[in-house]
C-alpha cells in the first residue's frame, strides 16, 4: 500500500514538473493566439505557428522554474525536453518562413525580461505579469498575419463585391479586378513569409489592422484580470491595488460606452453585435472587480472563485474577439 502511494505521489509530482498546472495561465497564453488563428484563417502556417507557440510557453514555464530553483536538476530535464521539441517544430518554420523573424527583436526582449523575473523571483510582480500579458496578446497579431484571410485580402473582397453589384459577375472589369487582388494577396503573403528588410519591416500584410485590434483587446482585458486577481489573492486588502483595479476597469467601461455611443449616433441599426458584447463584457469585468474584493473584506473567498470568474471572463473576451474580428476578414 505504501509503495503504491509513493508511486502515485512521484507520478503526480513528475506531471506537475512537466505540465503547467494553472488553467488560467493556459487560457491567458493560448486564447489570443487561437483567436488570431481563427480570425486570420487557419492554414498550415498558422496552425504550425500555434503549435510552436504552445511549446514556447512550455519552455518558458520549465525554464522559469529551473531559474527560480537556482538551476535544480529536477527542472532541467523538462526544460531540455521542451527545448528539443521546440527546435524540431520551430526551426523548420523559421527556415521556410523567415518572415517570422520580424517579431524576433520584440520577443527576445520579452523572453529576457520573463527569465529575469523568474531569476529574481518577481514573476508575480506587476511588471512580470505585464511582460506575460504583452507576449501572449501580441500573438493575436502574429497569428492573424499568417492566416489565409488577411485584412488586405478582405479589402479586395469588398472591392470585388461592390463591382459585382454594379457590373455583374461576368464583367471583364470584375475579372480583371479579381486578378489584381489575387496577385496582390499572393505578393503580400510572400512578403509576410520572406525575410524582412529594414526598409520594409512592417506592412499591411505583416501587421494587419484586425490583428492589432485583437492584440489591444486581449492586452487591456488581461492586465485588468491581473489587477483583479491580485486584489483577491496576493494583495488582498490593499487599497492601492483595489483602487488601481477599479480605475482600470472604469476607464474600460468609458471606452466601451463611447464605442457603442458612436455606433448609436449613426442610427440604432448600426449598433452591431461587437459593440453590444463589448459593453456586456466590460460591465461584467467591472462588476466582478468591485463586488468580489468588497465581499472578501467581510468573508475570505477561496481562490477557486477568482479562478472560475476569470475563466468566464476569458470565454467572453474570446467570443468578443471573434465577433469583432471575423466580419473584418470575411
Amino acid at each position: 500500500m505504501t509503495t503504491r502511494h509513493t508511486y502515485r505521489t512521484r507520478r503526480a509530482s513528475t506531471i506537475r514538473t512537466w505540465i503547467p498546472d494553472q488553467p488560467g495561465a493556459w487560457a491567458m497564453v493560448l486564447s489570443p493566439a487561437l483567436s488570431g488563428l481563427i480570425v486570420g484563417g487557419a492554414n498550415i502556417d498558422s496552425v504550425w505557428l500555434f503549435v510552436a507557440w504552445t511549446l514556447c510557453y512550455c519552455v518558458q514555464f520549465t525554464a522559469s522554474r529551473w531559474l527560480k530553483s537556482r538551476m535544480s536538476r529536477r527542472y532541467l530535464k523538462p526544460m531540455l525536453g521542451y527545448l528539443t521539441a521546440l527546435a524540431i517544430v520551430g526551426l523548420p518554420f523559421v527556415i521556410t518562413r523567415p518572415g517570422i523573424m520580424r517579431w524576433a527583436p520584440i520577443y527576445m526582449v520579452l523572453a529576457a525580461l520573463s527569465l529575469l523575473a523568474a531569476w529574481t523571483r518577481r514573476e508575480r510582480s506587476l511588471w512580470g505579469n505585464g511582460v506575460a500579458v504583452t507576449a501572449s496578446s501580441l500573438m493575436a497579431a502574429v497569428e492573424t498575419s499568417f492566416g489565409t484571410r488577411n485584412i488586405a485580402g478582405a479589402a479586395c473582397a469588398v472591392i470585388n463585391g461592390s463591382l459585382n453589384r454594379f457590373l455583374g459577375d461576368g464583367s471583364s472589369t470584375v475579372v480583371a479586378a479579381a486578378g489584381r487582388c489575387e496577385t496582390s494577396i499572393n505578393a503580400g503573403m510572400d512578403a509576410v513569409r520572406s525575410l524582412p528588410v529594414p526598409g520594409d519591416w512592417w506592412n499591411a500584410y505583416s501587421l494587419p489592422i484586425v490583428g492589432v485590434l485583437l492584440a489591444a483587446l486581449f492586452a487591456v482585458v488581461q492586465f485588468g484580470s491581473v489587477l483583479f486577481v491580485k486584489t483577491m489573492i496576493r494583495e488582498r486588502g490593499k487599497r492601492s491595488y483595489v483602487t488601481a483595479s477599479w480605475i482600470w476597469h472604469g476607464v474600460m467601461l468609458l471606452g466601451a460606452g463611447g464605442t457603442a455611443g458612436v455606433s448609436v449616433s449613426r442610427g440604432w441599426d448600426r449598433l452591431d453585435a461587437a459593440s453590444v458584447l463589448l459593453v456586456v463584457l466590460v460591465v461584467w469585468l467591472l462588476a466582478r472587480a468591485v463586488v468580489l474584493p468588497i465581499l472578501g473584506r467581510f468573508r475570505p473567498l477561496k481562490p477557486l472563485i477568482a479562478g472560475v470568474t476569470e475563466m468566464m471572463s476569458t470565454v467572453l473576451t474570446f467570443a468578443l474577439s471573434l465577433t469583432l474580428g471575423l466580419p473584418l476578414t470575411m
